[in-house]
């Protein structure tokens, strides 16, 4: 590389440079109870150019700007969210003595534009005129200076007039012309100057002396006991617009010039650069979703969004990116469609749908249980009459004698016959009905029953042993045979009366009573 080429480049290099070293320790960022953000600093090389110089007086416990004209109380200096200094400027007065002789007064005269940084805010600052038959307005910048001339000597008058028609006329609160007047101020006001009409004040103990003076809008509320305030040592708080406004040669810049020249003021990596709105020149600021001061290298830095819901909302839930923040509906919620940081989040199903499904499912779960419970119960029931109807015969060991009373029974025959016939009753009672013997098969097991006994087969096995055999071996015959053929044929079954050794059979059609 050339040495020329390398010249140049450290000297493009240089203004960055300073920015950077305004960050040394060694500079004082507090007087008082007032920080000193750069590009303003206390002490040379701690300043961006000497419009940015703050001194610290009364032993380091009050700031003042430098000004030609007077020493400038600061109250606060920022450089974001808007560059703006608060100061407290001197009252415009004019006194009389009880025949309205003029006692003396001050003109108010201040200049905050010394080094060309400040103007007097527009926005937040209100022109006000106390007393009774008192007219004032401001007089700001020479109208001969750098433009050529003008029709009149300044270029802004702003003023208004307050009028009493007695001691009691003005009330507290009330600046509407009654003791009290205001009015708005026009932009780039670098200085004040206050004239007062000279009109009659003899007899107004009440309100000795005219009072003029530039005051925050939102900082003054006017009462009665201000008519005779003790107007040499009082000051108003007054808000202050800064810029940069030191180009090339001094010239003011906008942005879209400021790039291309040195001394460029916006030098962390994620700040931009915006127009200033009261004068010329600009003023430099971090990119949304960064914070801190744009002046300093790496002055810029993520700022976490969800710890300010009160400028960064979110109806859901937050989450912090570098730059921005992400705010998304909760689970089970949804905008319908809109953004959560604008719109509330609802529920997908709603409380109507809820209750509209709710309700009917609940009814249904209600009938499920009771009929379930009605179930149960029936099931009792069903077991209690089972066993009160002689249902527990069918859970003993298979013997049919359970179900009569071995009493009626006189011979061993007997015995066997009755076990017989309980047997097949029992089958007849099976819960599953293709368990149950058919009538023929009931038909031919009561005759087999019969031949037994009659024949006393006993001693060769149960009759129903024989009836098994019978079918198998083909021999069986029809209930209707059997009875044609045996109508004589004596009762097997001895009388529940008598005793007998006689009994009837019962009918094929017991099975199914």
């Amino acid at each position: 590389m050339s040495p020329a080429p390398s010249l140049l480049a450290i000297m493009l290099l240089l203004p960055a440079t300073a920015a950077a070293a305004a960050v040394d320790p060694k500079c004082p960022t507090k007087c008082g109870d007032v920080d000193i953000p750069y590009p303003f600093g206390i002490g040379a090389g701690c300043y961006r150019s000497k419009g940015f110089e703050i001194s610290c007086i009364n032993n380091g416990t009050t700031a003042v700007l430098p000004s030609a004209t007077h020493t400038i109380p600061v109250t606060s200096l920022a450089v974001a969210p808007a560059p703006e200094a608060k100061v407290n400027l001197p009252v415009a007065y004019r006194c009389y003595n009880s025949t309205g002789g003029d006692v003396g007064g001050f003109d108010g005269h201040v200049d905050v534009n010394t080094h060309g940084v400040y103007r007097i805010s527009d926005a937040r600052n209100v022109f006000v005129v106390l007393g009774c038959n008192t007219g004032a307005y401001t007089m700001n910048s020479n109208s001969s200076a750098g433009d050529g001339g003008g029709r009149y000597d300044h270029r802004y008058y702003m003023g208004c007039f307050a009028y009493c028609d007695g001691a009691g006329s003005a009330r507290d609160g009330r600046c509407a012309s009654v003791g009290c007047c205001r009015v708005d101020i026009a932009p780039g006001l670098t200085d004040n100057v206050v004239a007062f009409e000279d009109w009659p004040h003899d007899g107004m103990d009440y309100s000795p002396c005219d009072v003029a003076f530039l005051v925050d809008r939102d900082g003054y509320e006017f009462r009665t006991a201000d008519l005779r305030m003790d107007v040499r040592r009082r000051s108003m708080p007054v808000w202050l617009d800064w810029a940069i406004r030191d180009g090339d040669g001094g010239a003011a810049v906008s942005c879209s010039a400021a790039r291309n020249v040195t001394g460029y003021a916006c030098v962390s990596e994620h700040s931009e650069c915006v127009d200033a709105v009261n004068g010329p020149g600009y003023f430099c600021r971090c990119k949304e979703g960064f914070g801190g001061n744009p002046y300093l290298q790496q002055g810029c830095t993520n700022i976490n969004e969800c710890t300010r819901p009160e400028v960064y909302p979110c109806y859901g839930v937050c989450k912090d990116t570098e730059g921005s923040y992400e705010c998304k509906c909760r689970s089970g919620y949804t905008t319908n469609g809109g953004d959560p940081k604008k719109q509330q989040c609802t529920p997908k199903f709603p409380l109507q749908a809820q209750l509209a499904l709710g309700i009917p499912l609940g009814l249904s779960l209600l009938a499920v249980a009771l009929l379930f419970t009605l179930m149960v119960r029936h099931k009792r029931r069903m077991n209690e009459l089972f066993k009160r109807n002689g249902g527990s015969v069918l859970e003993n060991d298979g013997s049919g004698r359970a179900m009569f009373d071995e009493d009626i029974a006189v011979t061993e025959d007997d015995v066997l016959v009755l076990d017989e016939i309980g047997r097949l009753a029992m089958e007849c009672l099976e819960e599953e009905v293709e368990e149950r013997p058919d009538m023929k098969e009931v038909a031919e097991r009561l005759v087999m029953l019969r031949r037994a006994r009659k024949h006393g087969q006993w001693s060769y096995g149960s009759p129903h042993h024989h009836y098994e055999k019978d079918r198998v071996g083909g021999t069986s015959k029809s209930f209707e045979t059997d009875i044609n053929r045996t109508s004589s044929t004596m009762p097997l079954i001895p009388s529940t009366r008598k005793h007998s050794d006689q009994f009837n059979p019962p009918s094929a059609a017991t099975c199914f009573m």
